[in-house]
């Protein structure tokens, strides 16, 4: 995001840095941001070989990147300081350097948010017109879309890691929250790729780069802006002016939007609506507080630190009273001819959603205000060839608890089960998931083609991308439910749970040990996972089948009788559903097999 045409602008105006000159300065860093650039790095160092990255690899680089930062003397995580509240009893200590991500996006950004996905949807449906049989390649002309939970899988491993203490989750936008540091530390250099971090007002001391104007893994160089110091030169206190004119006008020459910004009425509505996001962070609050470190990383604490952004904006809309909260799901990389893979999971996101919404019965100060505020809840989801929106009503609390309790009943006949078998512990949510898709699924999958799926192992077709994105779907399904349960659980104020939660307290337990996203999300056209447990995989997925009481389709069987037995399955599906008036794949009707 950003001013489209702001950093072309500017550039011949950025300063090129020696890395001594940048030695002692403290690192400020746009998380999801910083993602994408690991992206990037990771897709050079496997050039020209046949595969995309892993979320493994994309955070490795990340931390080396990170790392290389810290061996110049630009400070990430050795940017720490004794708390400032020494003198009332605090020993704590602080942090001046931070790694920050969104923790909800503005209500302002929703057209642009839905033209993203739309966009992204189109690459899709694009790919898929490219290859119209059954063969897909390695989807590497999808780039960074391949990757449905970058930015959280990043977030996760530097929580894990040496870099915990220096990494937020926001009340907002990250590039704000960057803006707010800087204050607290004027001797800082923020990274981002976002060109509107160069419209805050900033000291004089500080330094904005942007990831492709750096290059740290060979011959140190750097290229920065001070947004200050450029603001100065046109006579403003900050470069919005500027920026207003060039989203007025951008074929104007530099020069002529310079001159314009100077006869910018900033008293004009147009102006006002423009420059808002841009105001000086913290003007609602004295400002010597922000100076003051560690006064906005206190107010950081009291944000729910490991949520998802899209559960953290859930929580942020419910707790400001949203009737109607709308959750956009990530574009899953599936066929677009098919049904949309999010239908998988649904029950447990309505669950989840459920359980976020009846937290203040657990007398939490941060649940107050969630309890009764919303009783549907809006999904955005691709349907057909665009982003639409899928409502769900909401369980009611008696409904929500009865739910909790069947899927805590689920997790333990499963977990019995696998462990009856001395199934490997690693196998446990991989078996989980299969387990729970093929209660959901129309039409069964071959054994095969879904143990491929869950050791990554890519076959070239559009089967395994959508089988993938449905198993996915599950597993986000689980992860989302796991916040959400996690999050109104350990914000309760009592110490023990009532009695009628204590269905939730045991899926918190079943939940702690699910593995991390690198761990767990493999993209279809990332390099093999390495197991030794395929052959006990092999073994366990038919008996899956069986406790379902699913036939375990034919190996021999044509992939175009099979899609046709698919698609047949499907319409089968979707005729009961409008019969029965309810919602198809209730992952809940799994207890009347058992």
């Amino acid at each position: 995001m950003g001013i489209a045409g702001l950093t072309r602008c500017l550039e011949p105006h950025a300063t090129r840095y020696r890395h001594e000159d940048l030695s002692g300065y403290q690192a400020i860093i746009d998380g999801p941001s910083l993602a994408y650039h690991a992206h990037r790095l990771a897709l050079l160092e496997i050039d020209h070989q046949p595969r995309i990255p892993s979320y493994a690899d994309i955070n490795r680089l990340a931390f080396a990147w990170l790392n290389a930062l810290e061996a110049l003397n630009i400070k990430v995580w050795r940017g720490q300081v004794m708390c400032c509240m020494q003198s009332r009893g605090c020993d704590a200590v602080c942090t001046k350097s931070a790694i920050l991500f969104d923790g909800a996006l503005p209500l302002a950004k929703t057209d642009e948010r839905i033209s993203r996905l739309n966009q992204n949807n189109q690459r899709v449906k694009l790919l898929r017109s490219y290859y119209a049989a059954t063969a897909c390649p390695v989807p590497s002309p999808l780039g960074s879309v391949s990757y449905s939970f970058l930015a959280p899988a990043l977030r996760e491993s530097l929580n894990h890691g040496r870099f915990a203490q220096v990494t937020w989750v926001v009340a907002g936008e990250a590039d704000e929250s960057c803006a707010s540091c800087a204050y607290a530390h004027p001797c800082s250099i923020i990274f981002s790729s976002d060109s509107d971090m160069l419209l805050y007002e900033y000291p004089t001391e500080t330094r904005i780069m942007f990831f492709n104007d750096i290059e740290l893994m060979s011959e140190p160089e750097f290229k920065g802006y001070s947004p200050a110091q450029m603001a100065q030169s046109m006579s403003r206190s900050s470069l919005v002016p500027f920026a207003y004119c060039l989203v007025l006008d951008k074929h104007q020459t530099f020069n002529a939007l310079v001159e314009q910004a100077k006869k910018v009425d900033v008293e004009s509505k147009d102006y006002i609506d423009f420059s808002r996001r841009y105001e000086r962070p913290g003007t609602s609050e004295p400002y010597p507080i922000l100076r003051e470190i560690p006064a906005i990383f206190d107010r950081l604490s009291s944000i729910p630190q490991h949520l998802d952004v899209r559960i953290s904006e859930l929580v942020h809309r419910l707790q400001n009273g949203d009737s109607s909260p709308v959750v956009y799901l990530p574009l899953l990389v599936e066929d677009p001819n098919s049904a949309s893979a999010w239908n998988f999971g649904q029950d447990l996101r309505i669950l989840a959603y459920s359980v976020l919404v009846h937290g203040n019965l657990l007398e939490s100060d941060l649940t107050q205000g969630l309890h009764g505020s919303a009783h549907v809840l809006r999904e955005y989801v691709r349907k057909a060839q665009i982003a639409a929106i899928q409502p769900l009503s909401l369980l009611n609390h008696p409904d929500m608890l009865a739910a909790a309790t069947g899927f805590d009943s689920i997790m333990r006949v499963s977990l019995d089960r696998l462990q009856a078998n001395r199934t490997p512990t690693e196998l446990t949510w991989q078996l989980i998931a299969s387990d729970l898709l093929l209660a959901m699924t129309p039409s069964p999958p071959k054994v095969s083609l879904l143990l491929r799926v869950v050791i990554g192992d890519f076959d070239k077709t559009w089967d395994f991308v959508h089988l993938a994105a449905r198993y996915h779907a599950v597993l986000y399904s689980l992860r989302i439910l796991k916040q959400c349960v996690s999050f109104c659980l350990n914000a309760q104020s009592s110490s023990s749970t009532p009695y009628a939660y204590q269905a939730l307290e045991s899926l918190r337990e079943w939940f702690k040990t699910m593995p991390s996203i690198e761990n767990l999300f493999l993209v279809p056209g990332q390099e093999k996972a390495v197991t030794a447990n395929a052959e006990a995989l092999r073994r366990f997925l038919p008996d899956l089948y069986a406790v379902h009481q699913l036939e375990i389709p034919n190996e021999k069987t044509s992939s175009k009788k099979m899609r046709k037995k698919q698609r047949e399955a499907e319409r089968k599906g979707r005729r009961k559903k409008e019969v029965n008036g309810r919602q198809s794949f209730n992952v809940f009707d799994v207890l009347n097999k058992e």
